[in-house]
């Protein structure tokens, strides 16, 4: 990949076509679907076949769509993983008292020893 941006008669090919060198690394990315570094001509055929045209109405919804499930998963295991974490507390014998009242925005950031925000001053 970063041959094509640092490939003088490449890059200026890819700049001559409009793409700018982030969306070039997303295009490769897009390309190579089986993630190996490379595009072979098949996933090139197939990427460009794909990529083809604007989007249509149906591929934004299909993508708010799949967000919207991906969210709904991440959402659950981050109950999960807050739920282990107060299950890892209570084991250890610290007080969660102060770490259940806490946003859970914050808890990510928490000090498991101490039981405290890290950004908070020690007491």
């Amino acid at each position: 990949m970063e041959f094509v941006l640092t490939e003088p008669g490449l890059n200026c090919y890819v700049e001559a076509l409009g793409i700018s060198a982030d969306n070039t690394r997303v295009l490769f990315r897009l390309l190579d679907v089986d993630n190996s570094g490379r595009i072979d001509l098949e996933e090139f055929s197939e990427g460009c076949l794909r990529l083809q045209g604007e989007a249509k109405s149906i591929d934004v919804h299909t993508l708010i769509y799949q967000i919207k499930k991906f969210l709904t998963k991440w959402s659950d295991f981050t109950k999960y993983i807050d739920d282990r974490f107060m299950s890892l507390g209570v084991v250890a014998g610290a007080d969660i008292g102060e770490w259940a009242s806490m946003p859970v925005s914050m808890r990510g950031s928490v000090d498991i020893v101490t039981m405290r925000p890290s950004h908070w001053p020690a007491s």
